[in-house]
């Protein structure tokens, strides 16, 4: 639990509005939504965390240290909002 408190803590931080969501029994959604992009950011009982990005003109799921990069730009630069 404490890697998706720390990710709430980092978007409230950042200003960046979300909304959480259960949609699978073994994980937390959070959703962000972000004009252009709507990212879904799932947090496993096992540990594992899965991102998902919806872009105006792609669609793509992001895992592992590519899901990692993803996330530290999206909460560091605020020109990427």
């Amino acid at each position: 639990m404490p890697p998706l408190l720390n990710f709430l803590d980092d978007l409230e931080r950042t200003g960046i509005y979300y909304c959480l969501e259960r949609n699978r029994p073994e994980a937390i959604m959070v959703r962000m939504d972000i004009p252009g992009e709507r990212w879904e950011v799932e947090f496993f009982a096992d540990g594992s965390i899965e991102v998902k990005v919806f872009r105006a003109t792609d669609a793509g799921i992001l895992s592992g240290d590519e899901a990692r990069a993803a996330l530290v730009r999206l909460l560091s630069d605020p020109a990427d909002r």
